[in-house]
């Protein structure tokens, strides 16, 4: 039996995302193919931490839960994790549309949880999401996959497409460049043909 790759390829992963559009977890799953964030992080994302006009965002805290907190907020996991992260066109777009839909939940009967936070990601009450039950909403478009495994695929894809080192452990929150090579960064099967291929001149 093959042991499953760590990050997917590009094509699967535009596959995925399009049959997801209108999906309210788009934006979410977007984000973290988009941006590398870890889930946690995403799952913190306030309004106030978003800039659409700039297109950036910054990470400033993580959401965690357990039995006997519940839902709580907990600073990052490492001073380089505390970052700005741009976002692309589409992302910036696709979290206009839930600001506004999110809005309007808001005013309807459907929004019965109160929180202290304005997150960005929520249930239709309002309720934050548990990590778990996204990660099993992400294996029915992906399987075997989840958002750890995303963010693989963020710091790959990156890199393929010739992103320097250090811009992309700014970008995923590393605290040295040799994690960013060591742990997320793996070749493309597109890549490893190519560099097959010029050998051949």
């Amino acid at each position: 039996r093959g042991i499953r790759a760590i990050s997917l390829e590009r094509d699967a992963l535009h596959e995925g995302l399009a049959k997801l559009e209108g999906d309210r977890l788009y934006p979410l799953f977007l984000l973290l193919s988009r941006t590398g964030l870890r889930l946690g992080e995403a799952l913190a994302l306030e309004w106030d931490a978003i800039d659409l006009g700039a297109r950036s965002l910054e990470v400033r805290r993580t959401l965690k839960r357990n039995k006997k907190r519940g839902f709580h907020m907990t600073t990052p996991k490492t001073d380089a994790s505390r970052r700005t992260v741009r976002l692309s066109s589409i992302l910036t777009q696709a979290l206009r549309s839930l600001k506004a839909r999110q809005a309007a939940e808001k005013l309807g009967a459907s929004h019965t949880t109160s929180t202290e936070w304005d997150l960005v990601f929520t249930r239709p009450s309002g309720e934050p999401y548990h990590q778990k039950y996204i990660n099993n909403q992400l294996q029915k478009v992906w399987p075997g996959y989840s958002a750890h495994k995303l963010r693989h695929t963020f710091g790959t894809l990156l890199y393929s497409a010739g992103t320097d080192v250090k811009s992309i452990q700014q970008l995923m929150g590393h605290s040295s460049s040799q994690i960013t090579l060591d742990t997320y960064v793996h070749p493309q099967k597109d890549a490893l043909l190519d560099a097959v291929d010029a050998l051949d001149g």
